[in-house]
């Protein structure tokens, strides 16, 4: 078992089967892409996985709609309604990684989208 953001721990499922293949498919790929549907629970232990230890929380005005990796290159966006483009009426979580330019700025490497099942 592994530790996640908050001191969770991680379980069996993140750690092998759908979850561990969830993300061995979001970091094969770039750009914006869809990885599949899962629970809110399941998605939760993919998100803390992906950002991993010493995650911190990511805060819209107070409150919190993810995690930040401790380099701050990944994100996890807890699950939202999406209003607008391809997602429309889909709830769905983010899985984000940022590549670091030569100038210090950041720009997206992949946004792997998650549906949340009903």
């Amino acid at each position: 078992m592994g530790l996640l953001p908050g001191g969770k721990i991680l379980g069996p499922a993140a750690k092998g089967g759908g979850a561990l293949q969830t993300i061995i498919r979001a970091k094969s790929m770039r750009g914006n892409f869809n990885v599949g549907s899962m629970s809110r629970s399941q998605m939760d232990e993919v998100g803390t996985a992906w950002v991993g230890p010493n995650a911190r929380a990511m805060m819209k005005g107070d409150a919190q709609i993810g995690w930040t990796s401790a380099d701050g290159l990944k994100t996890y966006r807890f699950p939202q309604l999406k209003e607008n483009g391809l997602a429309a009426g889909r709830t769905q979580g983010n899985l984000t990684e940022f590549l670091r330019l030569d100038n210090g700025q950041t720009d997206i490497l992949r946004n792997a989208h998650i549906d949340l099942l009903p």
